[in-house]
């Protein structure tokens, strides 16, 4: 009998070792939802020590709505056996001591202990991944934004360029189909056009031609000669 005791205690403090040893934080509730165990690790991500949990429903470390949610999920899976939560892990949000909230990772897993049901849930907090997503979110963000001011400043500098080459093409073409005649007027056209269409040409070689057509287009006004 008094090994028997022995073994028991033995088996008690190595499970508390592991218990209390463990990186993520480790919570054993009872069938009424409970709070029986509260490892160091759970100390830290909720601020709350052992002593001021135990025998206090786990709902405390949860924020609305899943703090009036939980016992009802509980009876339910105790009624029926369907699970939502057990055995799976999933990402919820925990709720500290001093109210503030933060992402984490929770496994839950069912035991029995004679007639007893209980239930072990594994903590870990994901605080920093959440914040590097965030982080990785907005410089993707920041750059969407920047190639797409580029590409404005881009398609505003070539539309002009390509708008006056086709109208400098449109006036050479209509002057060459002017009637030959004596009219001056009619000489001076085609004498333009064809000037016209050798900066046109120029353009489609980028060479300086914006200088070129004004003058052209203005052939009474006074203009400096083109840049080369």
């Amino acid at each position: 009998m008094a090994g028997n005791n022995s073994a028991t205690a033995d088996d008690a403090a190595r499970w508390r070792s592991i218990v209390d040893s463990a990186v993520d934080g480790i919570i054993v509730i009872d069938s009424r939802a409970l709070i029986e165990e509260f490892n160091p690790a759970a100390e830290r991500l909720f601020g709350y020590a052992e002593a001021e949990v135990v025998g206090r429903n786990v709902n405390l470390l949860m924020p609305s709505p899943y703090h009036e949610e939980h016992d009802g999920y509980l009876q339910r899976y105790l009624q029926t056996g369907a699970k939502k939560i057990i055995g799976i892990g999933r990402e919820v949000t925990g709720k500290r001591k001093d109210g503030t909230t933060f992402p984490l990772h929770l496994s839950v897993g069912e035991l029995r202990l004679g007639d007893e049901q209980k239930f072990t849930g594994i903590v870990h907090d994901l605080t920093e991944r959440v914040q590097l997503e965030e982080r990785l979110r907005a410089s993707e963000e920041r750059w969407r934004a920047v190639v797409a001011r580029e590409s404005v400043v881009t398609s505003a500098n070539v539309a002009p360029a390509t708008k006056t080459k086709s109208v400098m093409k449109n006036h050479a073409a209509t002057a060459e189909m002017a009637p030959m005649s004596g009219n001056r007027q009619i000489r001076r056209s085609i004498k333009a056009a064809t000037r016209i269409r050798n900066s046109s040409e120029r353009c489609a070689n980028d060479q300086p031609w914006n200088a070129e057509f004004h003058r052209l287009s203005h052939p009474n006004q006074c203009h400096a000669a083109p840049t080369k």
